[in-house]
């Protein structure tokens, strides 16, 4: 809801910190409740934020950018790799 609102609100970090943190924390959740396989799951998430940034195109209060595209698709990232690795040393482990 925040990605079409009109108001500001306080961006610790940065903006793109946080929409990496957002898709980020978004893909753990997916990943929670659809665990595999994890590239439709990825591609679904890289789709929602570019549909985000499609929406903005179209509001005159909000602007589009490739970079909040891209640090979106860095939280994915980064989740889906902190997710292989936790997998890997359970397998490892266990």
């Amino acid at each position: 809801m925040l990605a079409i609102t009109k108001s500001s609100y306080p961006q610790p970090g940065g903006d793109k910190v946080m929409h990496s943190l957002a898709f980020f924390v978004l893909s753990l959740l997916a990943f929670g409740a659809w665990r595999r396989p994890l590239w439709p799951q990825m591609l679904a998430l890289a789709g929602y934020g570019a549909l985000i940034e499609v929406v903005q195109w179209y509001l005159s209060y909000r602007e589009a950018s490739i970079r909040d595209w891209s640090a979106d698709l860095v939280g994915i990232g980064l989740a889906y790799l902190l997710v292989a690795l936790v997998s890997k040393w359970r397998r490892s482990g266990s």
